[in-house]
């Protein structure tokens, strides 16, 4: 689990940066510039789910991009470090802001392979894989994200800008006889659509469901799975 540094110094520096980043999202979206971003499930939630994967898989989503560039997460460099979450899992698929972000020194040029095991890692640490885009443009970054430093979470749970993310094509789904009640989903859901009951049983808001395949990776009984949302 990802640990918080809750100093006064690190909220005051997150909070000022965050809320600026957030302003920025929301005029770019209003005007039309960028699109929601999206969750994206893992490749093993989509696995242990047995779903047939999005018609455009991560890997192919990778694959299309003609140059990627690993890079640090501007959200969690910013915010003071409030979560134990690495830095280093941004990947940039634009071939413009790739190549530039690679010849200043901010980023590493990765490949295919490199970049999908960025992402299993992230995966195995609980992060929200998210896709993000400009409007009439193909995807320009995938970033893996928690709801403590990712202004778009932020935005969405703090702020109430429903329209900031999304959900992806699936939702959350659990069998009650198989779950056994520890509440991992409920720590590891960063849309808060997990609940621990007064009766120590879990319950699912498939409301608040986004559809991100976090709790599907990291349940212990295998009693989750994504289903599609129609």
């Amino acid at each position: 689990m990802m640990e918080h540094d809750d100093s006064s110094q690190g909220k005051a520096h997150h909070h000022d940066w965050l809320i600026k980043k957030i302003e920025d999202r929301i005029s770019k979206l209003m005007r039309g510039d960028v699109e929601p971003s999206i969750p994206i499930p893992p490749r093993k939630a989509l696995e242990i789910s047995h779903v047939v994967s999005p018609p455009e898989k991560t890997k192919e989503i990778l694959a299309k991009s003609e140059i990627i560039a690993n890079v640090d997460c501007d959200c969690r460099k910013h915010s003071a470090k409030p979560c134990s979450a690495p830095v280093d899992v941004c990947l940039i698929l634009d071939t413009e802001i790739a190549k530039e972000t690679i010849k200043d020194g901010k980023g590493t040029k990765v490949t295919v392979s490199e970049a999908m095991k960025i992402l299993d890692r992230t995966t195995e640490i609980g992060l929200v894989h998210m896709l993000l885009h400009f409007r009439g443009h193909a995807y320009h970054a995938i970033c893996s994200c928690c709801s403590c430093c990712c202004h778009d979470i932020v935005a969405l749970l703090k702020y109430n800008h429903k329209d900031i993310i999304e959900k992806s094509e699936y939702i959350a789904d659990f069998d009650n006889e198989d779950c056994a009640n520890c509440g991992l989903c409920v720590q590891y859901c960063h849309f808060k659509a997990w609940t621990l009951m007064d009766n120590d049983e879990v319950k699912l808001d498939k409301d608040k469901c986004f559809g991100c395949g976090v709790c599907v990776v990291h349940c212990p009984a295998d009693a989750i799975r994504l289903v599609s949302r129609q």
